[in-house]
């Protein structure tokens, strides 16, 4: 019987642990089932990337090092570590062009593509994050979009030669949002390889694994949501009940795992300037750079949360005894981005 192969994208071992530690124990699974395991990891040959946006060889090296020395934990002798650049001269010509693309608006980038690849939104969706801006001024910032459109097309063609050299069984990455790591995801599906894309969250003992799309697929997330809801043994009203304990707790900032979005509230206060006389409408927004670069999440009926807002306060701008309140999101604290200056406007 021929031997599965399992091709792992590990280009971020210094990122927000326990990325790392996640991605060891999920390689571990698959090499423990007879897998052999081909580690592609990054040799300080990304221009840029999220955990070393201006490519400081003290970063690179210190990453190198964590991969080193995590990849030393796994068990056997079905591992071979790899670098991921593996770009033939034509392609790198076609790199270099790509990276020439000059971009003047936001909608430019977004549809920047490479063969199918959505690597424009993959380089929003970095630049946003970095940012904390869903809406960065393409020329301020001409210098890291160019060098991130560049890691982007790299990532495109290395991880496609390498699939198409190793023909593995499974492609596993991290997240697949952002331009070090979106093109791989793409790659992956434009092969028809399974691709296992992996998220962690609160609990440094829980990760989500999606099948051939991201953990940001409102559709994907809805089917395992939905799956590991019937899959569950406890009655329904027993479901409502843990939902519930789960949702009370947060409310009193009884957090076990992640960040609390309640714990600077004064329990009982509410604005001075709310009129207790009036019909109050409550407006809860979202930070938008959260889900800007990603499909499925844009607003369905606005341009953006502003401009719904705009929209409905014009609606009703000749009715009196009406107050609308908007409850800013807590990521939105002491930011000043696109959204909180146009916040601040309304």
């Amino acid at each position: 019987m021929t031997q599965k192969r399992l091709l792992v994208y590990s280009p971020l071992a210094i990122w927000q642990p326990p990325i790392l530690e996640t991605q060891l124990e999920i390689v571990q699974d698959y090499a423990d089932q007879g897998y052999q395991v081909t580690m592609l990891t990054c040799h300080a040959h990304l221009p840029t990337c999220e955990a070393n946006p201006d490519h400081h060889w003290s970063v690179c090296t210190l990453c190198r090092s964590r991969a080193k020395a995590g990849f030393g934990w796994l068990r056997g002798r079905s591992f071979d570590v790899v670098d991921f650049l593996n770009v033939t001269s034509v392609q790198q010509e076609r790199v270099d062009a790509i990276a020439r693309t000059r971009v003047e608006t936001i909608a430019e980038l977004r549809a920047l593509e490479v063969d199918g690849s959505d690597i424009g939104m993959a380089v929003l969706s970095t630049i946003v994050s970095s940012l904390r801006d869903p809406s960065p001024d393409m020329n301020t910032h001409r210098a890291a979009v160019a060098k991130t459109i560049r890691s982007a097309a790299l990532v495109h063609f290395s991880i496609l030669n390498h699939i198409d050299r190793l023909c593995p069984d499974v492609l596993l990455l991290f997240n697949g949002r952002v331009a070090s790591l979106r093109p791989a995801l793409r790659a992956g599906q434009a092969s028809g390889v399974k691709t296992v894309v992996y998220e962690v969250g609160g609990a440094p003992d829980r990760y989500l694994m999606t099948m051939d799309t991201y953990p940001h697929d409102l559709e994907a997330l809805k089917d395992v949501f939905n799956k590991i809801y019937d899959e569950a043994l406890e009655s329904p009203e027993e479901k409502a009940r843990i939902a519930g304990s789960w949702y009370t707790a947060r409310i009193a900032n009884r957090v076990t795992h992640g960040s609390s979005f309640t714990e600077a509230q004064e329990v009982g206060r509410i604005p001075e300037t709310l009129e207790t006389n009036a019909l109050r409408v409550g407006i809860f927004i979202s930070s938008e750079d959260e889900f800007v670069a990603v499909d499925g999440w844009n607003p369905d009926v606005y341009v953006s949360q502003s401009e719904g807002i705009r929209q409905l306060l014009d609606a009703f701008a000749g009715r009196d005894g009406i107050q609308f309140v908007l409850r800013v999101h807590p990521n939105l604290t002491g930011l000043d981005n696109a959204q909180t200056r146009e916040l601040a406007a309304i």
